[in-house]
Protein backbone atom coordinates (compact mmCIF):
# COMPACT_ATOMS: atom_id res chain seq x y z
CA UNK A 1 0.00 0.00 0.00
CA UNK A 2 1.04 3.32 -0.82
CA UNK A 3 1.60 5.98 1.56
CA UNK A 4 -0.17 8.91 0.70
CA UNK A 5 -1.47 12.32 3.20
CA UNK A 6 -4.00 15.27 2.09
CA UNK A 7 -2.48 18.70 2.07
CA UNK A 8 -3.39 21.80 1.03
CA UNK A 9 -0.94 23.07 -1.64
CA UNK A 10 -0.38 25.86 -4.19
CA UNK A 11 -0.18 24.70 -7.88
CA UNK A 12 1.44 26.89 -10.40
CA UNK A 13 0.83 25.45 -14.04
CA UNK A 14 2.85 27.02 -17.18
CA UNK A 15 2.14 26.31 -20.78
CA UNK A 16 4.09 27.37 -24.01
CA UNK A 17 1.37 29.18 -26.04
CA UNK A 18 1.27 28.20 -29.45
CA UNK A 19 3.52 25.59 -29.03
CA UNK A 20 2.78 22.95 -32.14
CA UNK A 21 3.11 26.40 -34.32
CA UNK A 22 6.24 27.20 -32.95
CA UNK A 23 7.41 23.64 -33.47
CA UNK A 24 6.43 23.70 -36.81
CA UNK A 25 8.21 26.98 -37.53
CA UNK A 26 11.42 26.12 -35.82
CA UNK A 27 11.69 22.65 -36.55
CA UNK A 28 12.65 20.09 -33.73
CA UNK A 29 15.71 20.66 -32.71
CA UNK A 30 15.16 24.48 -32.21
CA UNK A 31 11.45 24.29 -30.59
CA UNK A 32 13.70 21.32 -28.26
CA UNK A 33 16.10 24.27 -27.11
CA UNK A 34 13.52 26.66 -26.36
CA UNK A 35 11.30 23.78 -24.52
CA UNK A 36 14.85 23.56 -22.64
CA UNK A 37 14.61 27.04 -21.69
CA UNK A 38 11.41 27.05 -20.37
CA UNK A 39 12.09 24.12 -18.54
CA UNK A 40 14.96 25.31 -16.60
CA UNK A 41 13.59 28.99 -16.26
CA UNK A 42 10.96 27.62 -14.49
CA UNK A 43 12.80 25.05 -12.28
CA UNK A 44 15.06 27.32 -11.27
CA UNK A 45 12.38 30.15 -10.20
CA UNK A 46 10.27 26.92 -8.57
CA UNK A 47 13.70 25.74 -6.46
CA UNK A 48 14.35 29.08 -5.34
CA UNK A 49 10.81 29.55 -4.00
CA UNK A 50 10.97 25.92 -2.62
CA UNK A 51 8.84 23.65 -4.60
CA UNK A 52 7.48 20.67 -3.38
CA UNK A 53 7.58 19.04 -6.68
CA UNK A 54 8.09 20.18 -10.16
CA UNK A 55 7.39 18.12 -13.07
CA UNK A 56 7.80 18.62 -16.68
CA UNK A 57 4.97 18.33 -19.21
CA UNK A 58 5.79 18.63 -22.81
CA UNK A 59 5.77 22.47 -23.46
CA UNK A 60 4.97 22.95 -19.67
CA UNK A 61 5.07 22.52 -15.83
CA UNK A 62 3.60 21.77 -12.97
CA UNK A 63 4.89 22.83 -9.66
CA UNK A 64 3.64 22.38 -6.45
CA UNK A 65 4.54 24.77 -3.65
CA UNK A 66 3.66 25.06 0.39
CA UNK A 67 2.37 28.34 -0.01
CA UNK A 68 0.07 30.21 -2.49
CA UNK A 69 2.65 33.38 -1.87
CA UNK A 70 5.52 30.78 -2.74
CA UNK A 71 3.43 30.61 -5.85
CA UNK A 72 2.64 33.74 -6.61
CA UNK A 73 5.99 34.85 -6.35
CA UNK A 74 7.79 32.09 -8.43
CA UNK A 75 5.06 32.69 -11.00
CA UNK A 76 5.84 36.70 -10.89
CA UNK A 77 9.76 35.43 -11.62
CA UNK A 78 8.85 33.09 -14.22
CA UNK A 79 6.97 36.02 -16.16
CA UNK A 80 9.89 37.99 -16.15
CA UNK A 81 12.22 35.40 -17.27
CA UNK A 82 10.35 35.62 -20.00
CA UNK A 83 9.14 39.11 -20.78
CA UNK A 84 12.22 39.36 -23.42
CA UNK A 85 11.98 36.19 -25.04
CA UNK A 86 10.35 35.70 -28.60
CA UNK A 87 7.83 32.85 -26.91
CA UNK A 88 4.86 33.76 -24.76
CA UNK A 89 4.03 31.54 -21.54
CA UNK A 90 0.96 31.51 -19.59
CA UNK A 91 0.38 30.41 -16.09
CA UNK A 92 -2.25 29.29 -13.60
CA UNK A 93 -2.45 29.30 -9.98
CA UNK A 94 -4.72 27.74 -7.36
CA UNK A 95 -5.08 26.54 -3.96
CA UNK A 96 -6.45 23.40 -2.80
CA UNK A 97 -6.32 20.34 -1.54
CA UNK A 98 -4.10 17.22 -3.42
CA UNK A 99 -2.65 13.81 -2.58
CA UNK A 100 0.81 13.75 -1.28
CA UNK A 101 1.95 9.90 -2.62
CA UNK A 102 5.73 8.87 -3.83
CA UNK A 103 6.68 12.61 -3.86
CA UNK A 104 3.80 13.50 -6.26
CA UNK A 105 0.75 15.23 -5.92
CA UNK A 106 -2.67 14.17 -7.19
CA UNK A 107 -6.23 15.31 -7.25
CA UNK A 108 -8.68 18.02 -8.72
CA UNK A 109 -7.09 20.58 -7.46
CA UNK A 110 -3.97 20.05 -10.08
CA UNK A 111 -6.63 19.56 -12.67
CA UNK A 112 -8.26 22.91 -11.85
CA UNK A 113 -4.87 24.24 -11.77
CA UNK A 114 -4.37 23.32 -15.41
CA UNK A 115 -7.92 24.79 -16.96
CA UNK A 116 -7.45 27.93 -15.26
CA UNK A 117 -3.66 28.03 -16.82
CA UNK A 118 -5.36 27.35 -20.15
CA UNK A 119 -7.68 30.28 -20.01
CA UNK A 120 -4.78 32.44 -19.55
CA UNK A 121 -3.16 34.79 -22.38
CA UNK A 122 1.01 34.83 -23.18
CA UNK A 123 2.14 36.46 -20.37
CA UNK A 124 -0.81 36.30 -18.18
CA UNK A 125 -1.02 34.79 -14.87
CA UNK A 126 -4.57 33.78 -14.08
CA UNK A 127 -5.36 32.61 -10.31
CA UNK A 128 -8.39 31.19 -8.23
CA UNK A 129 -10.41 33.11 -5.85
CA UNK A 130 -8.96 30.62 -3.67
CA UNK A 131 -5.68 31.50 -4.01
CA UNK A 132 -6.49 35.29 -4.04
CA UNK A 133 -7.76 34.57 -0.44
CA UNK A 134 -4.60 32.42 0.63
CA UNK A 135 -2.41 35.39 -0.16
CA UNK A 136 -0.92 37.82 1.81
CA UNK A 137 -1.56 41.46 1.22
CA UNK A 138 2.06 41.89 -0.42
CA UNK A 139 0.17 41.47 -4.20
CA UNK A 140 -1.99 42.80 -6.54
CA UNK A 141 -4.75 41.15 -8.51
CA UNK A 142 -7.18 42.12 -10.79
CA UNK A 143 -11.30 42.57 -10.47
CA UNK A 144 -12.65 39.55 -10.33
CA UNK A 145 -14.10 37.91 -13.66
CA UNK A 146 -16.17 34.63 -13.98
CA UNK A 147 -15.77 31.79 -16.31
CA UNK A 148 -17.03 28.32 -17.12
CA UNK A 149 -14.48 25.58 -16.55
CA UNK A 150 -15.35 21.95 -16.44
CA UNK A 151 -16.86 21.19 -13.93
CA UNK A 152 -18.87 24.44 -13.53
CA UNK A 153 -18.15 28.05 -12.93
CA UNK A 154 -15.42 29.81 -11.03
CA UNK A 155 -14.07 33.43 -10.36
CA UNK A 156 -10.54 34.29 -11.56
CA UNK A 157 -8.45 37.22 -11.56
CA UNK A 158 -5.19 38.28 -13.11
CA UNK A 159 -2.14 38.61 -11.13
CA UNK A 160 -0.76 41.88 -11.49
CA UNK A 161 3.12 41.04 -11.93
CA UNK A 162 4.35 44.07 -13.92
Amino acid sequence: MVERAVAQVAILVTDTVGSTELARKFGDDRFFDLMARHHAVVRYEAERGGALSIKSQGDGCFVVFASADAALIAAQAIQCGFADWPVATRAGVHVGPAIAADGDYYGLALNLAAHIGERATGGQVLVSEATVAAATARFRFGPPHDVFLRGGPVRLHDLLWR
